[in-house]
């Protein structure tokens, strides 16, 4: 027979874990968004093929990515990254003329480090004939923001699920102590 009194931990806890919940997933797409715009406000472009000097104000690792296909004059973005297999990236320090290795970080993506801010030329090329022209976005990469956004993210998922497993079991306990008495 079920007793009249209230059980213990209260529902209230399934909401709290849910807001914990949710409240990390508004924080990680909030840092994200962020991250996002703070990469973008400080992205560089360029003209492949082409050379172009960039000035680096931070050092770090920095990522190349296709952008928009202007071989037809007009910008359009860019789906087929086969076109563009050929293209070799070189990247010179302006004080040393010393190289900086570029290289394949995956996803049809480039990157290099910069250990020293700077002047620097950077020019693509194609090996063979000439081929098709693009527009290249540089932007500083965002382990960091990665890593606070998992933290974010996995540690308030991981503390609201604990709250309502934690809250489902006593609930559970304590009605079956309740139904026996």
């Amino acid at each position: 027979m079920e007793s009249s009194k209230k059980l213990k931990p209260s529902k209230l806890f399934y909401l709290f874990g849910s807001l914990i919940i949710v409240a990390a997933i508004i924080a990680s797409v909030a840092v994200a968004l962020g991250a996002a715009t703070e990469a973008y406000n400080s992205s560089k472009q360029a003209q492949v093929p082409g050379s172009t000097t960039l000035s680096f104000d931070k050092t770090g690792i920095y990522s190349i990515a296709y952008a928009y296909d202007t071989s037809s004059g007009a910008k359009t973005l860019i789906t087929d990254y086969s076109k563009y297999a050929g293209l070799k990236f070189t990247l010179t320090q302006g004080q040393s003329g010393k190289n900086v290795p570029v290289t394949s970080a995956g996803n049809n993506m480039m990157q290099f480090n910069i250990t020293q801010s700077g002047t620097y030329k950077f020019s693509a090329a194609y090996a063979g004939a000439s081929s098709p022209t693009a527009i290249m976005f540089i932007t500083p990469s965002g382990s960091l923001q990665t890593s606070i956004i998992s933290i974010i993210f996995y540690f308030g998922f991981g503390v609201g699920l604990v709250i309502i497993i934690v809250t489902a079991i006593l609930r559970r306990r304590n009605r079956k102590k309740a139904s026996m008495s």
